[in-house]
Order: structure tokens, then sequence, then C-alpha cells
């Protein structure tokens, strides 16, 4: 397996040996990433669309229970108000509290990039 540091923090692996836990696990995901990307949209869009006949079949109820033969789960769809802090916001208005309450973490992600 070839590695190429590239800078302090940054590493290039290339080549890694057909025979490598690395390779085997890469091109699983290279296999699974676009299925579950598609699936995870059509989910949204099925959610979205429950959600709008729900509200339709019972107008102005906050909770809406879907309980249909068959399943072996009821399904809720809850509309309710949410607070969200405005993190941007407090950051231009309050720079020196901000930075008083900020915590740093660190964060390992995956996600493909362009070559």
């Amino acid at each position: 397996m070839g590695r190429t540091v590239t800078g302090e923090s940054r590493a290039v692996v290339t080549g890694p040996n057909a025979s490598s836990r690395l390779t085997a696990l890469c091109t699983e995901y290279a296999r699974l990433k676009p299925d579950l990307d598609a699936l995870t949209d059509r989910v949204r869009e099925i959610s979205e669309a429950i959600k709008v006949e729900a509200g339709q079949q019972a107008w102005g109820c906050s909770i809406v229970d879907i309980d249909l033969p068959g399943f072996d789960h009821t399904l809720r769809v809850q509309t309710r108000v949410k607070w969200q802090f405005d993190v941007k916001r407090f950051k231009a208005d309050e720079p020196e509290s901000y930075v008083r309450y900020a915590v740093r973490r660190q964060v390992t992600e995956l996600r493909r990039v362009a070559r």
C-alpha cells in the first residue's frame, strides 16, 4: 500500500493491494453508497407525502396515528413547535459571548471528493 504524506495532517493512500481490508471496505462502500443515497431520497419523499396525506385526512389535528392492517407498528405524524438556537446570528451579534461558550470538537467524516 502506498502512502504519500502531503503535509502535517493529510495523507493520501494509493494503490492498496487487492487483498487488503481497506480495499475490500472501499469496494463495498462504493457498491452500496449509490443505493443508500437513492433509498434515502425515496424514503424522504415518501415521508413527506405521508405527512401531506395524513394532514389532509385529519385537518387541524396535531397528532395523527396511522394504524393500518398488516403493519406491526403505528406511524405517528405529529406537528409541534421546535425551537432552535441561531448560532450564526449569535456569533455575529455577540462574538465575545460566542467565544466564551464555544466548544471545539473533533469529528471524523467520510465523503467522496473529486479527483
